[in-house]
């Protein structure tokens, strides 16, 4: 009886692609559904630098956001880790 089951797998893996396109020849392939990619709010990108920290009583920022692309949006923030961070993260890792 396994033996039976064997060949009967075997024979399928055989013939499963040649039935396959015999079974369907001359129908084009179904393409996958496409979103759009969502557009980028550029009004979002940057923050003004007006007096948005003093009512928060925030220090200022010590760094500064660089848009280098906006497709692919490419953001290099200069400053982003003080001196004492850069060397604590290099400690741990």
């Amino acid at each position: 009886m396994f033996s039976y089951v064997v060949a009967g797998l075997a024979v399928l893996l055989l013939l499963y692609d040649p039935l396959n396109q015999y079974l369907t020849a001359g129908r084009e392939p179904r393409p996958l559904p496409r979103t759009p990619r969502p557009r980028i709010n550029v009004s979002m990108l940057a923050i003004d630098t007006g007096n948005e920290t003093v009512p928060l009583n925030c220090a200022p920022d010590a760094y500064a956001v660089h848009i280098l692309s906006k497709a692919p949006l490419v953001v290099y923030i200069e400053n982003f880790l003080s001196l004492d961070e850069r060397g604590h993260l290099l400690e741990i890792r």
